[in-house]
């Protein structure tokens, strides 16, 4: 990674904890249907991405989940509990990138995916 280049930390991920149907079993999804991403302004540099990865991405991903996702499926009528918030059931992809990544369809066309931290 060279240094001093001007772009952004865009971190895209995907979310789906496990939950316990009526019967009691255990059930996780083939694949994580919650997705978004988190991104700011920076310069191109291994420490400050890691920093920020652990410092704005993860605390902006965990409250974001907790608001959207688990309020979404918290409002389940199938007698479904979800497990509570943890970071091993998200996947995620960091990089830098010096242009943002956008929408290229929808009503967001053209807009960069993810909000800005």
């Amino acid at each position: 990674m060279s240094h001093g280049t001007v772009g952004y930390f865009h971190c895209a991920y995907t979310y789906e904890a496990p939950y316990t149907d009526q019967s009691g079993k255990r059930v996780l999804l083939p694949s994580p249907t919650y997705r978004s991403a988190f991104y700011s302004p920076a310069k191109k540099d291994h420490q400050g991405q890691n920093e920020w990865f652990k410092d704005k991405f993860l605390p902006a991903a965990e409250a974001h989940i907790k608001k959207n996702y688990y309020g979404d499926v918290d409002r389940n009528n199938k007698g479904r509990t979800y497990e509570r918030y943890n970071q091993k059931y998200m996947v995620h992809e960091l990089k830098f990138c010096e242009k943002l990544p956008v929408h290229h369809e929808g009503r967001f066309k053209g807009q960069p995916y993810g909000t800005q931290i």
